[in-house]
């Protein structure tokens, strides 16, 4: 039996607890989406702060502040109208581009899992497009769906987007 040590033990910081809360509903989006969870990331800053991201172009879904005299999640405000309409927010001078969820301790957040997934979920429909399709077009087309196996090359296909709306070009099911 090997044994741990110290080094080998990951430190949990209060954000990364109040990450851990919602994960498994993010990884739930992502899996409607198929979307790849490798894709999903949280990293702890060097400002206190957990940021939860997506893909190779790490789009930031939310941050997480735990630490200190006020401590919430924020978004981006161009996500507020995911946000429960009798939501708290504060708006900071110095970060005016975010909102923030004032929340008391890591289990608060668990009332904005659908939100916090609705955000997921506006992120994937946005992340920019590097090309319309892969060699794959026509097995997506007959699957309604991307069947690429590597999920971060599907995030970035155009053809996927239009698989998610329903529009098929190609195939069997060829609808457009």
């Amino acid at each position: 039996m090997e044994q741990m040590t110290f080094d080998d033990m990951e430190i949990l910081t209060p954000e990364k607890i109040a990450y851990l809360r919602v994960e498994p509903s993010l990884l739930e989006t992502l899996s409607k989406y198929y979307v790849d969870e490798n894709q999903l990331a949280y990293a702890d800053t060097k400002s206190n702060y957990g940021s939860v991201t997506l893909g190779r172009t790490r789009s930031v879904i939310f941050r997480l502040k735990m630490q200190g005299a006020k401590t919430y999640f924020s978004v981006s405000k161009n996500y507020a109208r995911l946000l429960p309409d009798d939501t708290k927010i504060e708006i900071i001078p110095s970060d005016q581009d975010y909102i923030r969820i004032p929340i008391s301790s890591a289990p608060d957040i668990d009332q904005y899992i659908p939100s916090l997934q609705a955000i997921l979920g506006a992120q994937i429909e946005s992340y920019p497009s590097e090309y319309g399709c892969c060699s794959r077009y026509e097995q997506c087309s007959d699957a309604k769906r991307c069947v690429n196996p590597d999920k971060g090359i599907a995030l970035s296909c155009y053809y996927h987007k239009n698989l998610r709306a329903g529009k098929i070009f190609y195939g069997k099911n060829k609808n457009v």
